[in-house]
This record gives C-alpha cells, sequence and structure tokens, in this order.
C-alpha cells in the first residue's frame, strides 16, 4: 500500500514533508529490490516505472538513495518504461547508453518511442549528436525510425538546431534552420 502511494504520490511536496523517516527507509530497502526482483509482488509494472523515475526529481535522489543505482542497473526495456512514466531532462545523459545496449530492431523501435522521443524537447545540441551517434553505432538500431507510429516525431520548434544558429553536419538545411 505505501509504495502504492509512492507511485502515485511521490512527486508531491506534500506527500514527502507527511513521510516519516521510517517509512523513506522502507522504500529505500523496497527499492533496492526492485532491481534484482524481475516481477515485484509490491507493484505493478507501471507503477514500479513510476517510482523508479522519481529519480528525476534530485530532493527525492538525496532522500532515496538506492534510486540512482537501481535505475542505472536497469535493463534496456525497463530503464525507456521508467523514462516513458516521466521524461526529463535527469534521463537525456542516458540515452546514449541506453541505445547502446539494445540487442534487437524490436528493442531499438521500443527505446526510440518510449525513451528518445519523450525526451527530446529536453536535448542539447550536444546530447542530440550523442544520441545520434550512439542510435548510428548500433547495428540494430538501423531503420527503427521507419517503424516510429504515425504522428511521432519531434515539434518544430525542438528540431536539431532550432534556435541555436548552428547546424549540424549531414543534417538538411530545411531541419537545422532556426
Amino acid at each position: 500500500m505505501q509504495m502504492r502511494a509512492l507511485a502515485r504520490l511521490g512527486d508531491l511536496p506534500a506527500f514527502w514533508s507527511a513521510v516519516a523517516a521510517p517509512v523513506r527507509a522502507l522504500f529505500n530497502t523496497h527499492i533496492e529490490a526492485m532491481g534484482d526482483d524481475p516481477a515485484p509482488a509490491l507493484l505493478n509494472g507501471q507503477e514500479r516505472a513510476r517510482v523508479l523515475a522519481l529519480v528525476r526529481y534530485p530532493e527525492i535522489r538525496e532522500g532515496l538513495p538506492a534510486l540512482a543505482p537501481t535505475f542505472e542497473e536497469l535493463n534496456s526495456s525497463r530503464m525507456a518504461r521508467v523514462i516513458a512514466a516521466s521524461p526529463g531532462p535527469y534521463f537525456v545523459p542516458f540515452l546514449p547508453r541506453l541505445l547502446n545496449r539494445v540487442g534487437s530492431f524490436d528493442a531499438g523501435t521500443f527505446a526510440a518511442v518510449n525513451a528518445v522521443l519523450p525526451c527530446a524537447e529536453f536535448f542539447a545540441l550536444d546530447s542530440l549528436e550523442a544520441v545520434l551517434s550512439a542510435w548510428d553505432r548500433n547495428s540494430q538500431c538501423w531503420g527503427a525510425g521507419h517503424a516510429l507510429p504515425p504522428g511521432r516525431s519531434v515539434p518544430p520548434d525542438h528540431e536539431p538546431g532550432a534556435g541555436t544558429g548552428r547546424r549540424l553536419a549531414g543534417v538538411p538545411d530545411r531541419v537545422a534552420a532556426a
């Protein structure tokens, strides 16, 4: 019950002001077990992803020190599910590693749809280059862009180089233009 409350309310400051230290310790213990447990009895997959997605908040990472290492040790599929639960700038540095680790075309598509595209609005030029390079280096990611659902793309105001006045090498002018 407490872990379900964390999944639903964990991103609200009022929730944390009401949580006592022993309950935080209990949360931390359960989060540590999530990394090892393939099918946790306490939470369904969506609730588990919402709990681990709390890693995006610095103050919650500080209060629950098991969050960051548990997230970092997830396999590529679970990591993509966590990112999809609550995309944010915290996850951007993990995307190249995620793309490097996908082991099949389907996993590459899953990572693109559930992790890369939801975080696209948080990309800076250097992170975009790192993600595209990781995509290009992994032979299991080739062509996965053709499998994206209709209408799933980066919004025009978030295109590579938008508003920066910089061009990416090899990116057509119509895409790189501000």
